[in-house]
């Protein structure tokens, strides 16, 4: 198999990686969510409502938990990237090296970058979690205001804020939980591939010499975006500046790099390596420039989906990623990867990946 096509399918592996770690993460930020949201059904369940004094009262209580649950779960998560960081880094250079078969590219000395500074479609994950933080104390007064005009029970109003009640009693802002719940999902699986992808930039920038561009691979099913459609199999050769900064230029394309992966909320897409010219024990490699997709069998059409890719791969490497369970509804055509698109089988933590790349 040449370098080109071991490269496609090792990136994609990690990539695979990072989605089941963002899945562990998701996970853990739905429970902590849960219990956010069971906090303020009990404290509106406690609340005697008698006055609209006692409905501000009450939604100033809720806005002080909303508050401190959303920093908790903000910290939590930024603790968590920083030590997936040099782990998404480290599996970028084990990707490389073990497609050439040498130790040709080095680990990272130091990361130098801050995932807590790094920008999310324009802002730090800090400043997004303090949005939803505020979207659910916003939604929390809807409910609330609006069950207290309408004379409900606060027992009634509770069941708004998990649920939606039936047509006649319908609130604005109901079902919240819910909301909030996918709105957490979203930011944790894109600040995961965020961070991953800044880390394995980064694990360029220190082996400048030897990585001379950037190539993405997009899944590519139903659910792919135009965007990463377009970018699919396109490259960029890439320059650092004094401060570190990449410049990126299309290679035989318009399509401007921007930021890169992840292209937008919920991408899936990876990037992988471009190596100069190589000589290895006498033979040299070319830099790799391809519109093929990489596959167990050799070279295919780039138009390769991710579940085609998948079909090459034995059914312990099938089970291990998807969850025994759904790997057989997969195999048996019961459900496509499209139900399955954050791999929510068998998550990953940081100690599963510090014991491969730490």
């Amino acid at each position: 198999m040449s370098i080109d096509k071991r490269l496609a399918e090792l990136f994609t592996d990690a990539n695979i990686e990072a989605l089941r770690f963002a899945a562990g993460q998701q996970m853990v930020t739905e429970q902590e969510v849960r219990r956010l949201m069971a906090r303020l059904e009990r404290l509106l369940k406690n609340a005697d409502l008698f006055h609209a004094s006692d409905v501000e009262f009450l939604i100033k209580e809720a806005t002080k938990l909303i508050n401190q649950g959303y920093k908790e779960i903000s910290a939590e998560q930024v603790m968590q990237m920083r030590g997936f960081a040099p782990l998404a880094a480290s599996g970028a250079v084990e990707s490389v090296n073990a497609a050439v078969g040498i130790s040709l590219l080095n680990r990272p000395r130091k990361l130098g970058l801050d995932v807590s500074k790094l920008l999310i479609d324009g802002a730090p994950s800090a400043d997004w979690w303090a949005g939803q933080a505020y979207s659910v104390q916003k939604r929390f007064a809807r409910v609330v205001r609006s069950g207290f005009v309408r004379g409900l029970t606060t027992e009634k109003i509770a069941q708004a804020l998990v649920g939606k009640l039936q047509d006649e009693d319908a609130l604005p802002g109901e079902g919240m939980q819910e909301i909030a719940l996918r709105d957490a999902r979203s930011l944790v699986h894109t600040s995961i591939q965020t961070v991953a992808s800044a880390s394995r930039r980064e694990a360029f920038r220190q082996n400048a010499d030897i990585v001379i561009g950037i190539r993405q691979i997009s899944t590519l099913d139903s659910h792919t975006t135009l965007q990463c459609q377009a970018r699919d199999q396109k490259e960029w050769s890439i320059e650092w500046d004094d401060d570190g900064t990449m410049i990126a230029t299309p290679v035989d394309h318009k399509i401007p790099y921007l930021n890169g992966v992840p292209v937008h909320w919920g991408c899936r897409s990876v990037e992988t390596s471009v190596l100069k010219p190589l000589t290895i024990n006498g033979v040299t490699l070319p830099s790799f420039r391809t519109s093929k997709r990489a596959s167990a069998d050799g070279p295919v059409d780039s138009s390769l989906t991710f579940e085609q890719w998948l079909e090459t791969k034995d059914e312990a490497y099938q089970n291990e990623s998807l969850g025994k369970g759904r790997a057989e509804l997969w195999r048996a055509g019961k459900i496509t990867l499209s139900d399955l698109l954050d791999l929510r089988g068998n998550p990953l933590t940081l100690e599963q990946l510090r014991e491969k790349y730490a």
